[in-house]
């Protein structure tokens, strides 16, 4: 699996087509408005997030409708990174940073500053690294929520 996205619209249909090395068609109604997409590899499947907040898990092998559509954050979601663990970890700007299992469910909220963030890195032992729109620099473990 290759985390490259070749995007391919189709001429004369509503709807993006996604084609991903190793995966099927993706089709996509242009009201996602998708505004962040991530390549799963633990999970081996795809995440994105929405304008709306909303996030959706495509599995490799079942493309034809998301596996798993949730309401994640308030709006915007803008970072999806997956940790060494498996945990996925989303930010809207909402200023929330959210861990979700791997039955994607939130098993922590941090909340940010009101600065936003503009990068998440995610480091080894559940660590995290968050870059604010001020240059501040913040390290998160994941395991104790701060």
């Amino acid at each position: 699996m290759t985390s490259d996205i070749a995007i391919k619209p189709k001429k004369d249909v509503p709807m993006k087509t996604f084609k991903f090395t190793n995966y099927e068609n993706i089709q996509l109604e242009p009201k996602h408005k998708v505004i962040v997409m991530r390549m799963l590899k633990n999970r081996k499947g795809l995440l994105y997030g929405t304008r709306h907040g909303e996030l959706s898990f495509w599995f490799k092998h079942k493309t034809n409708k998301p596996m798993k559509k949730w309401q994640g954050h308030k709006s915007l979601v803008t970072q999806i990174i997956e940790l060494d663990n498996g945990s996925l970890v989303t930010y809207g700007v909402d200023k929330k940073i959210k861990i979700w299992n791997e039955r994607f469910k939130t098993t922590q909220e941090l909340q940010t500053s009101d600065n936003g963030v503009i990068c998440i890195l995610g480091l080894s032992n559940n660590k995290l690294v968050t870059g604010d729109s001020k240059g501040i620099l913040q390290v998160w473990d994941v395991n104790e929520g701060s």
